[in-house]
């Protein structure tokens, strides 16, 4: 494959990608703005081994 050519293909794939991590990340958060309010601290129970 031509340079040119195979530079051109990796910029593509690097903007193809960069778009779906965004969509991913943007939709995680708004799934955890969603469950944030609702979500109750976890507290360690008292299990305590000698």
């Amino acid at each position: 494959m031509k340079p040119e050519v195979r530079q051109k293909g990796k910029e593509q794939v690097k903007e193809k990608a960069r778009d779906s991590v965004l969509q991913l990340l943007s939709r995680l958060q708004a799934e955890q703005a969603q469950n944030k309010p609702t979500a109750q601290p976890r507290t360690q129970e008292g299990h305590s081994e000698i």
